[in-house]
């Protein structure tokens, strides 16, 4: 059973503000003008999971927005766009992380909330694959 198909994507920046879809993709550091990392995270969540364990893995990802040097994140599922030889929508959960820079990042893998997701949910999973881009 996957993840339910609602739109539930949220943008969410420090301090709890909203932020609209055209913000949230521009990855400039206001500051200094820098290009920000961007670390990309795909699940696949084992197939006989009950409908108590998918709920119990949303709300881990969605305790990540909590993590402090998280500037924004963005959580998704794979859209309905029509098939192509190039999309690969065989994941059950999209996670996106804008991150100041390379120590931002450290301090979110570093933070108790990733850690307590991690050990409350990594049996949960087959299969994790990363992306990191600045």
């Amino acid at each position: 059973m996957p993840i339910p198909r609602e739109r539930y994507r949220f943008e969410l920046g420090k301090n709890g503000n909203l932020f609209s879809r055209i913000e949230a993709l521009n990855c400039l550091n206001n500051e200094t003008n820098q290009i920000m990392l961007v670390h990309t995270v795909y699940f696949w969540l084992k197939p006989d999971l009950s409908p108590e364990d998918r709920k119990k893995f949303r709300n881990g990802v969605d305790a990540l927005a909590n993590i402090e040097s998280a500037e924004q994140v963005m959580i998704g599922t794979p859209a309905g766009t029509s098939r192509r030889p190039v999309v690969d929508d065989t994941y059950d959960c999209g996670l996106t992380v804008i991150l100041q820079d390379i120590p931002a990042h450290d301090l979110y893998q570093d933070d108790p909330i990733h850690h307590k997701f991690i050990a409350d949910c990594k049996h949960l999973w087959d299969r994790v694959q990363i992306y990191d881009a600045d």
